[in-house]
């Protein structure tokens, strides 16, 4: 009786507690996103739209779902107070389903004209938005990374302005189809970038 009494005491009260014992601590947060969570100044809100067709049928999405809705609590209860996290299930055809798509975020095809959802819409209290589309399993490494610019960019929508001075071809050439570095893409997601030339 103990036994199952200690059980039910601690899925009940220490359901987001962890241990992390990964050789990296991948469960961990990191102090930045502790910094971010802690400075948000105006509200922000998150809505996370998760499809039931989703995580039912695929053990990898349940488990990866799982990881966001935890982490995400997480973060509501970090930011004190300041941000605010809202869970849907769109179910196809349904009044949830229509906010999705207007929200700009991705549905997968999924039966006969059906499309199931997996992403998070952001908003603050400025009416600025931001969105993840589509949230992949493929991206778990990065999730974390992922979830705190979505809220540092909606608790700082006014960007700070970075001049760049290079003579290397960091906005492409013909060779790579005239795509940017993948530092000058990261830098345009937290940052207003000019170009100085010399």
């Amino acid at each position: 009786i103990l036994f199952l009494a200690v059980n039910v005491l601690a899925t009940a009260s220490l359901r987001t507690a962890r241990l992390d014992l990964t050789e990296n601590a991948l469960f961990t947060l990191s102090p930045g996103t502790v910094e971010v969570l802690e400075a948000i100044d105006e509200p922000v809100t998150l809505r996370l739209f998760i499809s039931n067709q989703l995580t039912q049928g695929n053990p990898l999405f349940a488990r990866y779902a799982a990881r966001v809705s935890e982490l995400l609590e997480t973060y509501e209860k970090l930011s004190n107070g300041k941000l605010n996290v809202e869970v849907y299930h769109p179910e196809p055809y349904s009044t949830e389903e229509d906010i999705a798509v207007a929200s700009g975020l991705r549905g997968l095809p999924y039966a006969e004209g059906e499309s199931v959802y997996f992403g998070i819409f952001g908003s603050n209290s400025t009416d600025d938005e931001d969105k993840i589309g589509f949230m992949s399993p493929e991206r778990e490494d990065f999730l974390e990374y992922d979830l705190t610019r979505l809220i540092y960019n909606l608790a700082n929508p006014k960007k700070k302005v970075v001049g760049l001075l290079s003579s290397m071809p960091i906005y492409g050439t013909p060779q790579n189809q005239y795509r940017p570095w993948v530092v000058y893409t990261q830098m345009e997601q937290f940052f207003k970038v000019q170009t100085l030339f010399q």
